[in-house]
């Protein structure tokens, strides 16, 4: 008899019941009550349950990166700008 076989006769043959304790099914329900009507229990993560929620999220994410990073360009390319200009100047004044 394979171990899988033996396992499965023994599953179908267990009797034995777990007794919920008191006030396990009123827990239970107050819990789902809760859930069903917005409890804010889980702060602001649980609003990324909500598609529309995420997807502005996301939209706002985004566009701020990009701003950032077109700044941030922008700055190093001003700074890039500078630099060359004063290496010409000093080729310039050094001949």
């Amino acid at each position: 008899m394979n171990p899988d076989h033996q396992l499965s006769s023994l599953l179908r043959e267990w009797k034995e019941v777990p007794e919920a304790g008191t006030g396990f099914r009123r827990e239970v329900w107050s819990r789902i009550e809760s859930r069903r009507h917005g409890s804010r229990s889980e702060g602001w993560l649980s609003l990324f349950a909500f598609p529309r929620f995420t997807t502005a999220a996301a939209v706002v994410a985004v566009f701020v990166g990009v701003v950032a990073g077109n700044l941030q360009a922008r700055s190093a390319g001003e700074a890039l700008y500078l630099r060359s200009v004063d290496l010409l100047s000093l080729h310039v004044h050094g001949r």
